[in-house]
């Protein structure tokens, strides 16, 4: 690694992100005012001439007259050389008639400068322009990729200076360029020399700073599906065509879908390249390292089964899945059949590695008597990149728990020791041999790392439990009597919408509970949905989840049973639509014929949207329907398309929608008179 600094200035300013300065190690503890702020950055970044003083009063002090703008002037030069301290002499130089900034590398580092300096001729670097430049040439590269923390000046506005404003406007787009280029250069040349996983890391940067540089978007997808990572490209994909269809109403190009269309047959495999093994990417932001609990689980047949029957199998690997979306923020397949499932992530919790532990007691349970499933369970820091779509970059925690699932020869789960020392007792826990350190640094610090066989759980009530017994509804008179309100006017087949809004622990989900203590269950058809914050960025997951519970889907099924259930289904409840919603509802549950036609994504998606509201429609013709939604605040973005949908109806449904949701669900749709807020009950409310 090429130092970047020598020798070591006293002085470092950074005006990359948030403005500071740190001398001999120590930020500077004074207050840094807006203005102070600017003058510096403007005499930085045009430091290669000197700048009259009236022109510099003028710039940041339209509205003053002449004499006091020159007066604020010369306060702020003097406060900048107290900024500057013993370099100031060497750093600013200023006359009576213009004021120039003289930057010295020995007097003072400047992440503006190590960004945008120019690199010195290399005679070591491949001439032909596809090679990747050499070791050194790449660390200068990082180096000033590096040194881009943030936007230009992040957060400062001066609304009494416009012009300075539309200087800052233009640096911002020019130094985010340079960075960009920065970025597009590591990713080429890293994937050039077979490391993906620096690869993957700068290809997100470069969604980060570029959103809508579609052609960034199809190598971060393309990276992905080569480090076997199909359904987090497949997700990504998703992302991106919702958020442009939402903010620019148009479609990904025919490029971006084609990929898509590749990756999702799995056309395009992981590579293997002599370097392509996990390797540590040396990033210095604490912001994207987060502890995380992963749990990769395999299904097999047992030894000495009949391998002909793959769709069986194919068939219990997809169930394995679903059951860990219900409780694994993230999943990703691994080659081989391998499911990782992040818990953790991306909505931190206190509790990843019990839920990960009694998840795999369930699902140890449900397929240990048919097939071998084996899993393994490790907790440590993951480097999650730039985009909270892709976890463990780097592929360490990883790479551990999949070698504790794959050294159980038969069915079990190995459990790590830094997931063990997390569960507090809560399981029965076998002492293993303990894992033994190989190739990859993956191992703890002393050696061998300590495993041990999850056995079950240590007592009969499973953590979470408690949280689904009703409590008694206290203080909530006058919000219950406006849902039983509402619910009078939907029976009537006037349509009502209900976000109830409120912090954590308010009550929203017993008001709710509360609403179905005093409906006649006879009468009515009740649909009851969940958001997670790990299915955010999976379109339609509560409704999937809501049809394949009404289907009956179960273990075992095949497509052709599933589809057969969808069939008994329609026939029962939507006879007359059912040949309508059929090749729909099958796409949407991802169980449509291989050979079924394709719509474009935003036709299929407008054409689930109108079915599911038809479907809605047809069985409130016979009962009313209550359809409760929890959580709304991680609702993904066609989920929520679909509820913008049923707040904006007009024709007679007998339709109750109840929506619970934290404050921050503030979607632009959504009306204030559909909105009750609930705050915390006064003490006086609450005695008994």
């Amino acid at each position: 690694m090429i130092p970047t600094r020598s020798p070591q200035p006293r002085l470092s300013i950074y005006l990359l992100g948030e403005a500071r300065l740190v001398r001999d190690d120590l930020p500077w503890r004074g207050k840094l005012y807006d203005k102070v702020i600017a003058l510096l950055a403007y005499l930085v970044v045009e430091s290669n001439r000197s700048h009259p003083r009236e022109h510099l009063a003028a710039l940041l002090w339209p509205a003053l007259p002449a004499e006091a703008a020159r007066t604020n002037l010369r306060q702020t030069l003097y406060y900048l050389r107290q900024l500057f301290g013993a370099e100031s002499d060497e750093l600013l130089h200023a006359s009576r008639e213009a004021v120039r900034f003289s930057y010295s590398p020995r007097h003072c580092w400047i992440d503006v400068k190590t960004l945008t300096e120019q690199a010195p001729t290399c005679h070591d670097c491949p001439t032909t322009p596809a090679s990747p430049p050499c070791e050194r040439c790449l660390a200068r590269i990082k180096a000033r990729a590096d040194a881009y923390h943030g936007e230009f000046l992040a957060g400062l506005s001066l609304s009494d200076a416009p012009d300075f404003d539309v200087w800052l406007d233009a640096q911002r787009h020019n130094l985010r360029g340079h960075a960009f280029s920065c970025a597009e250069r590591l990713r080429n040349a890293y994937e050039a020399k077979g490391r993906l996983g620096p690869a993957l890391a700068y290809a997100q940067r470069c969604v980060q700073l570029e959103p809508w540089n579609e052609a960034g978007h199809r190598e971060h997808m393309r990276l992905l599906a080569c480090k076997g990572q199909h359904g987090t490209a497949e997700t990504l994909y998703d992302v991106y065509r919702d958020t442009l269809a939402r903010d620019l109403n148009v479609e990904p190009e025919h490029l971006t879908r084609a990929l898509f269309e590749t990756i999702h047959r799995r056309e395009l495999e992981p590579e293997s390249t002599p370097e392509a093994s996990i390797e540590a990417f040396d990033g210095d932001d604490p912001a994207v390292r987060r502890q995380a609990t992963i749990m990769c689980c395999h299904i097999d047949l047992p030894p000495g089964a009949a391998q002909h029957n793959t769709e069986q199998l194919a068939k219990a690997r997809s169930l394995c899945a679903a059951v860990l979306r219900r409780h694994a923020g993230h999943l990703t397949l691994g080659q081989g059949g391998y499911i990782y499932a992040y818990m953790g992530y991306p909505q931190a919790s206190e509790h990843a590695a019990e839920l990960a532990a009694q998840t795999a007691v369930e699902l140890h349970d449900r397929f240990s008597d048919r097939y071998r499933f084996r899993a393994g369970i490790h907790t440590g820091i993951i480097l999650a990149g730039f985009d909270p779509s892709l976890p463990d970059i780097v592929g360490d925690v990883s790479t551990v728990a999949w070698r504790l699932c794959s050294r159980m020869q038969k069915s079990g789960v190995a459990v790590s020791d830094a997931a063990r020392r997390l569960l507090h007792d809560r399981f029965r826990l076998d002492a293993l041999r303990p894992l033994a350190a190989g190739a990859e640094h993956i191992q703890e610090p002393g050696g061998p790392m300590p495993a041990f066989r999850l056995a079950g759980m240590a007592q009969t009530v499973r953590p979470g439990d408690v949280l689904a017994r009703r409590a008694t509804l206290v203080g909530r008179k006058a919000e219950l009597r406006r849902l039983n309100d509402l619910w009078t006017r939907a029976c009537t087949g006037s349509p009502q919408f209900l976000v109830v809004r409120g912090e954590a622990g308010t009550g929203k989900t017993r008001l709710a509970r509360a609403l179905l203590d005093v409906v006649d269950p006879a009468a009515c058809v009740v649909h009851h949905m969940r958001c997670y914050p790990e299915h955010r960025h999976t379109p339609l997951y509560p409704v999937i989840a809501l049809f394949e519970t009404a289907m009956g889907f179960s273990m075992g099924d095949t497509v052709h049973q599933q589809r057969q259930k969808l069939d008994h289904y329609l026939a029962l409840h939507r006879g007359a639509i059912a040949d309508q919603a059929r090749p729909i509802i099958m796409d949407m549950l991802s169980i449509a014929p291989y050979d079924a036609p394709v719509l474009p994504p935003r036709q299929r998606k407008l054409q689930t949207l109108d079915m599911l509201l038809t479907l809605l429609d047809s069985r409130a013709a016979r009962q009313a329907v209550l359809l409760i939604i929890e959580d709304a605040h991680w609702l993904d973005v066609t989920s929520g398309d679909l509820l913008e949908r049923l707040i904006g109806r007009q024709d007679g449904a007998a339709v109750l929608t109840l929506v619970t949701a934290r404050p921050e669900f503030r979607p632009p749709w959504l009306r204030a008179d559909s909105v009750l807020d609930l705050a915390p009950c006064p003490a006086r409310r609450t005695q008994r």
